[in-house]
């Protein structure tokens, strides 16, 4: 048999030599061989270790299984984001078709009932605050080129109190600037005293900063009081038994100051005014300490002045919404309220 023959015989040929069975035996055992070596190979790629601070075999399975995965994964975060971009626009564009066919209509309506709205403006313009009223600048020569300054104030509001700065100005001379408060319905003085200045003081204004006006509101008070009763509950402090004398060019005021409040107070100021008709002639200020309610205490005051003849007016004054102005009532035993 010639080697075209071995090579061009059909499988199954009855007139095929039996050696033919022993080839394909050992065929199939070359196989198994090669299968068995190729486990041999596995099982030595399992314990390979690097000796050369290479990539571990481990490395190397995460790297081939990324190279193997790594366009499903880049298709799948393509998908995420096609599918947030179609959301997102989606959204956008019914919120906008939703404001064209509604909202612009529902604004119209919102527009047209507020310009049918009436402003009551004589009610607003009744429960604004009346501006502050402001005398003339009294300059009163104290001595040692020195001078003592006022100006009355008036607070016309029955519901509005006040709290501001001021200094009172001349030429390029200011005084210092000084906290101030004023009550409702209240009228005293700001004060400069003791000023020292080497040129004459013949004029000066007033100058006001951090001006702030607040309402007197329904938390100041009770239920049963209305403004009027809650501040003369709280603002029932006179002077009676006023009495002045003269002596080598002094003058000593007497009087007594009654607390007929039903609260203790740290301090209350007290404005002492000599007048001749409306016109003031001379002022002073003094302050006393701790007036517990229903306290009657006699103050004497030596007062340097050349107000002969005048009549002398004492201005009881107390900021009756600072809290820390109040003094606890002391009950005994260690107990205040």
């Amino acid at each position: 048999m010639s080697l075209f023959d071995v090579f061009t015989k059909k499988s199954g040929d009855p007139n095929e030599p039996e050696d033919a069975g022993a080839q394909n035996g050992q065929a199939g055992g070359g196989a198994e061989k090669e299968i068995s070596e190729l486990n041999v190979r596995e099982a030595n790629l399992d314990r390979y270790q690097s000796v050369t601070g290479g990539p571990t075999m481990k490395q190397l399975s995460v790297g081939l299984w990324w190279v193997r995965n790594r366009k499903k994964i880049r298709h799948i975060v393509y998908g995420l984001i096609i599918f947030f971009c179609v959301v997102t626009v989606s959204y956008g564009a019914y919120g906008i078709g939703s404001y064209i066919y509604f909202g612009v209509a529902a604004d119209d309506r919102i527009a047209l009932d507020l310009s049918q709205v009436e402003t009551h403006y004589a009610y607003l313009a009744a429960r604004a605050a009346e501006e502050l009223e402001f005398g003339q600048v009294y300059i009163f020569p104290a001595g040692d080129q020195s001078y003592n300054l006022a100006m009355e104030i008036n607070n016309p509001n029955e519901d509005w109190y006040l709290t501001f700065n001021y200094s009172f100005v001349f030429g390029d001379k200011q005084t210092p600037v000084q906290p101030f408060y004023i009550m409702p319905k209240e009228k005293k003085y700001l004060t400069e005293f003791l000023y020292k200045s080497e040129q004459k003081i013949a004029t000066a204004e007033l100058l006001l900063s951090d001006v702030y006006w607040q309402r007197v509101s329904q938390v100041n008070f009770s239920d049963e009081e209305n403004v009027s009763e809650f501040l003369d509950n709280h603002l029932n402090i006179s002077a009676r038994g006023i009495e002045a004398s003269r002596r080598n060019n002094l003058s000593q005021v007497k009087f007594i100051i009654s607390n007929n409040t039903a609260f203790n107070y740290w301090a209350l100021d007290l404005y002492i005014t000599a007048k001749q008709g409306s016109r003031l002639v001379d002022i002073n200020k003094i302050q006393i300490q701790q007036l517990k309610s229903g306290e009657e205490r006699e103050i004497i005051f030596i007062w340097p002045t050349n107000s002969a003849g005048a009549i002398i007016e004492v201005i009881p004054s107390v900021n009756i919404f600072d809290k820390n102005n109040y003094m606890p009532f002391d009950f005994g035993s260690g107990q205040e309220k």
